[in-house]
């Protein structure tokens, strides 16, 4: 009787797991948007020549070698630090909301890697996760701050509908780890996180202006700002805040 009872029970399971629906799991959508970022100067020291350098929306000792746009991006696209435009936007995920800062930049890389030739340039998009909480932070510089992302992804050519599942892929990631962890774990986590952690860096110079560095993933100790960094005006940087409603 036990082994009819049990064979009538997986039977019954079989059923409902054969006949569950296929449920498409929901889109995300940008909600809210910032005005766009478009200039900043980069400043960095030389120490070959013991002077600062300074770039438009680039971070590099580096100069153009005309004044042509493919001289410009080509300058730009080997640079570590460089954006063309940022932005941020809303999404809501599992009831949470999310501040995603989106960041375009020119990148390249070597048609012939092993012997270093055929230099190609592309555009690619990029977008950094960040919680409501580190997000506000950026409503009152006053002194440095150190924003935490939480998750970064990037595609080439811009596609919101792939920006936005490539985001969603990198938040459910995220909750798989933390339901993962254990205490233990959790704690580890936590240590690890003091040495390794990705960061946008955020303060005001003595004569009021903002100065910033693009979302970086550190080792240790943050970066100060004295020896590279972008600098602009109040107002322009205000152009990433989005009005609380």
């Amino acid at each position: 009787m036990r082994k009819i009872i049990m064979m009538l029970s997986f039977a019954l399971c079989t059923v409902a797991i054969n006949a569950q629906e296929r449920i498409d799991r929901p889109d995300l959508k940008f909600e809210k948007s910032s005005q766009v970022l478009t200039e900043a100067t980069g400043w960095i020291y030389n120490k070959s020549s013991g002077k600062w350098m300074e770039n438009l929306n680039t971070i590099t000792t580096d100069k153009p070698y005309s004044d042509s746009k493919r001289a410009i991006e080509y300058m730009r696209s080997r640079s570590s630090s460089t954006f063309n435009k940022l932005q941020i936007k809303t999404i809501t995920y599992n009831n949470t909301p999310y501040y995603i800062l989106v960041m375009e930049r020119w990148a390249g890389s070597y048609k012939y890697p092993s012997i270093q030739k055929d230099w190609q340039t592309g555009i690619r998009n990029y977008a950094y996760i960040i919680s409501e909480e580190e997000y506000n932070k950026l409503r009152n510089i006053q002194n440095s701050i150190e924003v935490l992302v939480e998750g970064d992804v990037y595609i080439y050519e811009y596609d919101e509908t792939k920006l936005l599942d490539e985001i969603q892929n990198e938040l459910i990631k995220i909750d798989q780890q933390k339901a993962l962890e254990t205490p233990k774990k959790k704690k580890q986590k936590n240590e690890e996180k003091k040495g390794r952690k990705m960061l946008f860096l955020v303060t005001k110079s003595t004569e009021g202006q903002i100065r910033f560095k693009l979302p970086m993933t550190i080792y240790g100790s943050a970066p100060d700002f004295s020896q590279e960094y972008y600098e602009t005006a109040p107002e322009n940087f205000s152009k990433l805040i989005i009005p609380n409603t």
